[in-house]
């Protein structure tokens, strides 16, 4: 198995893994709960339809992590299923517009990634390969946004008000442990995705989300805590991928360096740029390279 092109297929699946189909995950969160102000410190989301209960989760939740405008995060990146991989990177995302993913091992960058728009660019230097597909595609026709990629990679609810407007089923059940668990699906029961709550406090947990009735992908989110110097940005230290691409199952991890996480720096979206005698690696084959 060549090393560089499983690079680009880690890199493609991590992406693929936040909202497309896949297994179902054993493993359990554990947070730390942070102190929260109560419902009058929260600016409440205008969502027509929806249960009150849920409208105060989704509102406080979504308010913890949108102290923002640009983030660049030191990240590991490993994978424990089907096949053994880790790497260094650098997550840079600036609010609404762009994610970018640089890798780097024995400090040279040997991969990137750039996000924006509908457009996932990624390349691997050694190889001389290169990915280039629609967001769109990739992720099976479920209309997924640079916004909503970015809430699922800092432990945020991706935007609620398009399942308001689409008039979806919204329900809110207790948990055995205390926690609350919301779910939204789409009319026709098409997509639909769950959120679960610990029993105090609005510190995302985990996110299950399904297409067309199939299995689930999961994305479990532990250990929140604040950037340094940050009034009320809190971000997960570990994130939890599972999933099943193309009938392989995928878990994959990402570790998050809060301590050294600087947010509203000046950053300049990398747009990437593919060299001429780069060759293009169809996204099967990426799959294939896990």
């Amino acid at each position: 198995m060549k090393l560089p092109l499983r690079i680009l297929g880690w890199m493609t699946a991590v992406t693929m893994l936040l909202l497309t189909g896949g297994c179902r995950s054993s493993r359990q969160a554990v947070v730390t709960p942070i102190p929260h102000g109560g419902e009058g410190d929260v600016p409440m989301l205008s969502l027509p339809g929806f249960p009150a209960d849920a409208v105060r989760l989704l509102s406080a939740s979504r308010a913890r992590t949108s102290e923002w405008q640009t983030l660049q995060i030191p990240v590991s990146l490993s994978v424990s299923r089907p096949k053994s991989f880790s790497a260094s990177a650098t997550l840079t995302m600036v609010n609404g517009r762009s994610v970018d993913l640089s890798v780097r091992l024995l400090g040279f960058e040997v991969a990137a990634a750039h996000i924006e728009g509908d457009s996932l660019k990624a390349i691997v230097k050694p190889s001389r390969t290169y990915m280039a597909e629609s967001i769109s595609q990739v992720f099976g026709g479920v209309a997924v946004s640079v916004a909503d990629l970015q809430a699922l990679l800092i432990g945020s609810v991706i935007n609620p008000e398009p399942f308001s407007l689409a008039g979806a089923e919204v329900t809110v059940r207790p948990e055995a442990d205390g926690g609350k668990a919301v779910a939204l699906m789409t009319s026709g029961r098409s997509f639909g995705i769950g959120l679960l709550f610990p029993p105090q406090g609005a510190e995302l947990l985990r996110i299950y989300a399904a297409k067309n009735g199939g299995p689930e992908c999961v994305v479990g989110y532990s250990d929140y805590s604040k950037p340094r110097g940050s009034v009320s940005l809190q971000l997960p230290s570990e994130i939890s991928f599972d999933t099943n691409l193309k009938g392989t199952t995928v878990e994959a991890g990402l570790r998050l360096n809060v301590g050294r996480a600087k947010f509203d720096n000046p950053v300049t979206p990398r747009p990437l740029t593919i060299p001429e005698d780069y060759k293009r690696v169809p996204l099967r084959a990426l799959l294939k390279a896990l």
